[in-house]
């Protein structure tokens, strides 16, 4: 049985967060960042999530010019990228959700949900599970609140702090010809290594054709530390996924950071109906 977990309202920059932590995991959520989690880690560090601590200076001293902010930490996008553009619609990121905790038996659950998006037909619905048996899980996805069937992919994109290193599960790599460029990879058990270094070359790979037979993993760690981020998950069978990836790496060229991304399948939604894609993430590492 795991350590019970504490929930406590804290200040992050200026802004409400709900912070969550046992003896192992600490995780702090910002509902008036889309719902985005912004630490992950045991209490002694180090974050495993990336902060991008230029922009989260601006909070206090909002720039009404600027179209979109990358705050760093995990969010819930949609996906295909290519059908929502850029930037992100202000109802998918950038907004405040409303937020809605609730002590359960077993711990707390906590409930987001961003504002409509008319462009795209639905609001992002994001619930971070925090049970003191099962661990940490997250749900994300979305609603339809148009009158029509909307299609798309939960899109998971937590942003990690560069240099570090992610094991992405076995399949078959796919380089994205926008980037061009396929880093050296290693082969460590039933994974594969690849360095995310926030320098040039910028690439970005996915994992194709896992199988839907067994739980996944993708993995984490900074190169500093032992700690590890390890993100649980399902594939469904018979299911299109974005670009037939349902696991994505990216490695920035000019900032710090990297990314672990995690796809759904795509799913067409009935109005009014709700879709979310669980997520189980872990500590691992000592």
């Amino acid at each position: 049985m795991r350590t019970v977990w504490q929930h406590e309202i804290v200040t992050y920059y200026g802004l409400e967060a709900h912070r969550f932590s046992n003896a192992s995991e600490t995780l702090v959520v910002v509902p008036a960042l889309s719902g985005r989690a912004m630490f992950y880690g045991t209490q002694a560090g180090p974050n495993l999530l990336y902060e991008r601590l230029e922009e989260l200076a601006l909070l206090t001293q909002p720039n009404p010019t600027q179209v979109w902010h990358n705050y760093g930490g995990y969010k819930c996008w949609l996906a295909p990228q290519e059908q929502t553009g850029w930037p992100p619609d202000p109802g998918v990121d950038g907004a405040p959700f409303a937020a809605q905790l609730t002590q359960i038996k077993t711990g707390y659950r906590l409930d987001l949900q961003g504002p409509a998006s008319a462009r795209f037909g639905i609001r992002i619905r994001l619930s971070y599970r925090l049970d003191n048996e099962a661990g940490l899980t997250v749900l994300q996805g979305f609603e339809n609140i148009s009158d029509e069937v909307v299609e798309w992919s939960a899109w998971d994109v937590t942003q990690v702090s560069a240099p570090g290193n992610v094991l992405m599960p076995k399949g078959t790599v796919y380089t994205f010809p926008d980037f061009g460029y396929t880093p050296p990879l290693k082969t460590i058990d039933a994974f594969y290594r690849v360095e995310i270094t926030g320098q040039p070359p910028e690439f970005k790979l996915g994992v194709q054709n896992l199988p839907a037979t067994q739980t996944h993993q993708l993995i984490f760690q900074p190169t500093h530390s032992n700690v590890q981020l390890i993100k649980t998950f399902d594939i469904a069978p018979n299911q299109n996924y974005p670009h037939a990836n349902p696991v994505e790496v990216y490695n920035c060229h000019i900032m710090p950071y990297g990314e672990i991304e995690l796809n759904s399948p795509l799913v067409r939604l009935q109005p009014g109906e709700l879709y979310q894609f669980q997520v189980k993430w872990s500590i691992g590492g000592s």
